[in-house]
């Protein structure tokens, strides 16, 4: 279990840090940045070779230059961030709480520090602290699709549905994409971990019922329905639902018949 929520969070992390690498750094690989050091090398030179380990799954490696870094920039929240992240993902998570903690005092205006808090304690299931957390950094940025959805998955584990409901519908209305790519930059986490993946998927479709998105709501009601959600019923008679089952795809789903054709009108019409 702990391999597949350290997956998750990896997967939204490396594809956000590829994105920013230059195209001739991006196109590097781990064994040509062997003779790399750090020591002698410029804060850009730092940064772009520590993303590259970060990439590459070579935490250790990102570790080791950003506490290099820290030695002249101690009070960077960003560089405590990403030395948090590298030992995330090495599962190191009384490490990466302290960076974390440490960048909170720093950081003031972003809340990734605060996000990040919360994904440590999400991971611990401890909930309520995730969730207090969480609405740290959404009091400092309430922009972040990604604080929404990461309260969202806190919320939905806690069994706080209507709460994670709503996280759900705001994360959408910032960026209908959050939960289908990755995070926004390489100081933030964003955690795909919850625990029912069918429920999960449910409360998605239900959102996008709700903004009268047909296209997303059968997509994600038909990936409810395949992780053997055992409501999905529900949407049957459930008035958000409603406008959507006039849908072919979405009866299909849910294993109701075909609507009778409607009767031509008469030319008296």
């Amino acid at each position: 279990m702990k391999a597949l929520l350290m997956a998750s969070i990896s997967l939204a992390f490396a594809a956000s840090v590829s994105a920013q690498q230059p195209h001739n750094i991006s196109q590097m690989t781990a064994q040509q940045s062997g003779n790399f050091s750090s020591a002698s090398a410029s804060p850009d030179a730092q940064m772009a070779q520590a993303s590259l380990y970060m990439v590459h799954k070579q935490y250790e490696e990102a570790a080791a230059i950003y506490q290099q870094m820290l030695k002249t920039s101690p009070h960077d929240p960003g560089l405590w961030n990403r030395l948090g992240i590298a030992y995330h993902q090495q599962s190191m998570l009384n490490a990466a709480l302290k960076c974390y903690e440490k960048a909170s005092k720093y950081d003031k205006t972003t809340g990734d520090s605060w996000n990040n808090i919360g994904t440590v304690y999400y991971q611990q299931k401890k909930y309520p602290k995730a969730i207090r957390a969480y609405r740290r950094a959404l009091d400092l940025d309430a922009s972040s699709a990604i604080f929404y959805s990461n309260i969202g998955m806190a919320y939905l584990d806690h069994k706080q549905y209507p709460e994670a409901m709503t996280a759900f519908q705001q994360a959408l209305r910032i960026d209908p994409d959050v939960f289908d790519h990755s995070g926004r930059s390489g100081t933030v986490l964003q955690d795909r971990s919850v625990s029912d993946h069918g429920l999960f998927y449910f409360l998605l479709a239900k959102s996008f019922a709700l903004e009268g998105n047909v296209e997303r709501c059968v997509y994600y009601l038909r990936k409810s329905r395949d992780e053997n959600y055992a409501d999905i019923a529900k949407a049957k008679t459930d008035p958000v639902f409603s406008r959507m089952l006039l849908d072919p795809k979405v009866r299909d789903i849910l294993g109701m018949p075909e609507l009778p054709p409607v009767p031509p009108k008469s030319q008296g019409e």
